[in-house]
């Protein structure tokens, strides 16, 4: 069965990297495959770069350093468009 976490009011989780690599692989797997799943990893893919590159990263640097790239980003959110504006909110 899967467990929630049930963290207090304004905790927040932060993912080693590579635990993050391994939610992206899982990504690939059906038995994860969830659109909510899915779009958590590509949100937190896109905040590593960002940290990384201190800025918010283009389409372009996702798609060149990244397993999972900016097709799947489109798929989950529409558009690679519809992902940077979900993000500036």
């Amino acid at each position: 069965a899967k467990e929630m976490l049930n963290l207090p009011l304004g905790c927040t989780v932060e993912f080693d990297e590579r635990v993050i690599d391994i939610f992206g692989e899982q990504t690939l797997n059906p038995a994860y495959a969830t659109r909510h799943n899915i779009s958590r990893i590509l949100v937190h893919q896109y905040q590593r770069v960002a940290r990384k590159l201190g800025r918010p990263p283009t389409k372009a640097e996702i798609d060149r350093g990244c397993l999972l790239n900016s097709s799947l980003y489109a798929l989950v959110f529409g558009s690679w468009q519809a992902f940077e504006e979900k993000m500036k909110t």
